[in-house]
């Protein structure tokens, strides 16, 4: 039996070279699911895959309450600036703005740009609309000729760089 469903992770504790991990999910979610499918799953050993569904994007803001890096986008094309004078900023008087971007934004972003400057391994914008055309994440990695966990790494750097210019773009 296979099953994907978004989970929240509700707590970890740690004891005696064990990590308990509690994850948690709406009913909806496993309502495919019989109470006789989830219990023939407890005690045994399961595979999961556990990924964000959001990423962090930590804005440096100077003395007066301005970013030291903005994007801006001039006909489709997106750019990342930054204040000439951060370099003589001390690190100590910026003040971290910490806000969060779901994947899913980050992804109809890399989707919807007309160019994307990336010099990563993939090409997001091809990775990310196989998954939308239901391709899964193994048969992209073939595809490609690469492990899925390489894959899957990849694609989260990658989104990883374009989530400050998705936080951009839906400021807009």
């Amino acid at each position: 039996m296979s099953v994907k469903i978004s989970t929240r992770v509700s707590s970890v504790q740690f004891a005696g070279g064990n990590v308990k991990l509690t994850l948690v999910t709406d009913a909806e979610s496993v309502s495919r699911l019989t109470r006789a499918d989830l219990s023939e799953l407890q005690g045994k050993v399961v595979t999961a895959d556990l990924m964000p569904e959001s990423i962090e994007v930590v804005t440096y803001l100077d003395e007066e309450g301005k970013p030291t890096v903005t994007y801006t986008c001039d006909k489709g094309v997106w750019a990342e600036h930054k204040q000439e004078q951060t370099n003589l900023i001390d690190e100590e008087q910026l003040t971290p703005k910490s806000d969060m971007v779901a994947i899913a934004d980050i992804d109809k972003f890399i989707l919807s740009a007309n160019y994307l400057e990336y010099n990563g391994d993939i090409n997001p914008k091809e990775v990310v609309q196989g998954l939308v055309n239901g391709i899964e994440m193994a048969q992209l990695a073939e595809e490609q000729d690469v492990s899925q966990s390489y894959l899957e790494d990849e694609l989260l750097k990658a989104r990883k760089h374009f989530a400050p210019y998705t936080l951009a773009s839906l400021a807009k």
